[in-house]
């Protein structure tokens, strides 16, 4: 089941599996046409096997969460990992992970 998060003028739907809060977390990046939706039960998964928390979000203009104006701009692998990313992170209070990212997800 997914939720909703506002950075800024967008708003991101989220996944978040909590296992325990003094775990880490695994913060999955989804690929250039994924979303929370394409990770289909590995997220599930992921969690039970690690006992660790998993969340997934779908960046602007992916998925559920806001659209965005195309073309991106030629920057925007570095604006997700340097504005976007740690305004998730912090809104979602997490501090202690993991990220693992697949494509576009990988580059952030």
């Amino acid at each position: 089941m997914s939720a909703f998060l506002s950075i800024g003028d967008a708003e991101l739907e989220y996944s978040f599996i909590r296992n325990s809060p003094d775990r880490p977390t695994i913060v999955l990046l989804h690929e250039g046409l994924g979303c929370v939706e394409m990770w289909k039960d590995f997220p599930s998964m992921l969690a039970q096997v690690t006992g660790l928390n998993v969340f997934a979000y779908s960046r602007a203009g992916y998925g559920c969460s806001s659209t965005v104006d195309l073309p991106r701009p030629l920057n925007f692998h570095a604006r997700e990992a340097l504005e976007v990313l740690p305004a998730v992170l912090a809104k979602m209070k997490i501090k202690k992970h993991f990220i693992l990212g697949h494509s576009d997800g990988a580059s952030i």
